[in-house]
């Protein structure tokens, strides 16, 4: 099934979904989060042989968020935007308690949390406002 929201709107928030963890993850909380991980600044901080998950996993999300977006009665930017908000706030719980149960510093946890409910915003905002308006009174 294709969600209804569209292929070029489901494209854009997949390039979106691509960009927003590198400006996440190196200028704004680059710093914490590696502190947070003990990765030293002048060593890599991502592995080499995980890079395929940095495309499964945004295509998961978009896909989820556009899915979620089409059931609904209303498809618009408003519904996009509460949509990626609420399957953010669902991975940013599932981030901080296994965060918290593994013991890991509260600094990643954060940064990791912020950045799942801030992408998914806008993952949420590009197919909700791209999408003709549905559900609206005539």
């Amino acid at each position: 099934m294709i969600p209804a929201v569209g292929l070029i709107a489901m494209a854009a928030a997949l390039v979106a979904h691509q960009f927003i963890p590198w400006l996440w993850y190196r200028p704004l909380f680059g710093r914490i989060w590696r502190l947070g991980r003990g990765v030293p600044a002048d060593e890599p901080a991502d592995s080499g042989d995980r890079q395929h998950l940095r495309v499964v996993y945004p295509e998961a999300r978009v896909l989820v968020v556009a899915a979620i977006l089409t059931m609904g009665p209303h498809r618009d930017l408003l519904a996009g935007i509460a949509v990626g908000a609420l399957v953010g706030a669902a991975i940013a719980a599932a981030v901080v308690g296994t965060g918290v149960f593994e013991g890991r510093d509260w600094r990643m946890s954060t940064v990791v949390a912020a950045y799942g409910i801030a992408a998914l915003l806008v993952v949420g905002a590009i197919p909700g406002g791209m999408s003709p308006p549905t559900g609206l009174p005539a």
